[in-house]
């Protein structure tokens, strides 16, 4: 047990960090700031919590409030209540605007918090710990495989003309490096496929543990791509935070003998 708490404790880390970066950018840079939903179908009262939450002001508050949760769960392990008031928090985000802000990160940021307040929570219950640790490896590895099944069906996909698309329309701004290795004959698809592979094999990571690891270094550099290219960086630190679980997984030997 003493190593699947290390592993815990490990994801806490990541997961902090992971909120630290989140909550900064919407600090500094003052994403999604700007504007205050009606909350018109609730009470007067909680309508008046909530517009008070999730006004600029407030959500900035909201959001320096959850920066120093953040830290406090990098610098203190098992800290159930902040924790809990993290998953608040993250839950109030996609609600204020009415789905998720950004994406898939979004939700494996919830996912990885609410895995890990609940295995905090059943500490004293090993099997409980690992069955929510395997079924947080299980979603990391389904978030790869079912956007590479879901993108390997399209045409585009496969011959790179979608991924030229995506590049091309960057509201980022594609890096110069970038377009030129999609002006060389055949780079494209080629890059486009190298991605559908490793997606559609990213199953494979739960082969054992040597496998966990060639894919999780496969996916961070992939991450660090899109990151790169697109400035997702957000998706770098949630599926990061997300990866412990995955090798929990990979070394359950009912999977791996």
């Amino acid at each position: 047990m003493e190593f699947t708490q290390l592993l815990i404790r490990i994801q806490e880390v990541l997961l902090g960090v992971s909120l630290t970066v989140q909550s900064a950018e919407f600090l500094l840079a003052g994403d999604g700031l700007g504007f205050t939903p009606p909350f018109l179908r609730f009470p007067n009262g909680i309508r008046a919590l909530l517009k008070g939450l999730c006004s600029p002001v407030g959500f900035r508050w909201v959001q320096g409030v959850r920066a120093m949760g953040a830290v406090g769960l990098i610098l203190i392990p098992a800290n159930l209540p902040v924790l809990g008031g993290l998953m608040a928090l993250q839950f109030l985000i996609p609600f204020r605007h009415r789905g998720a802000y950004n994406g898939g990160s979004d939700f494996m940021t919830a996912q990885v918090l609410a895995g890990t307040f609940a295995m905090r929570v059943l500490d004293s219950h090993p099997v409980l710990v690992r069955a929510v640790f395997c079924y947080l490896g299980f979603q990391t590895v389904l978030s790869y495989f079912v956007s590479g099944l879901l993108k390997i069906r399209h045409s585009g996909w496969r011959n790179g003309e979608t991924l030229q698309d995506f590049l091309m329309t960057n509201r980022y701004g594609t890096p110069p490096w970038m377009l030129e290795i999609l002006s060389l004959p055949g780079l494209a698809k080629a890059l486009s496929l190298g991605m559908l592979l490793f997606e559609v094999l990213f199953p494979l990571a739960l082969a054992g543990p040597w496998f966990a690891w060639v894919f999780m270094v496969l996916g961070l550099g992939f991450h660090v791509l899109v990151f790169r290219v697109y400035g997702l960086n957000r998706f770098f630190w949630a599926w990061l935070s997300a990866y412990p679980a995955l090798y929990f997984l990979s070394m359950q030997r009912w999977i791996a003998p």
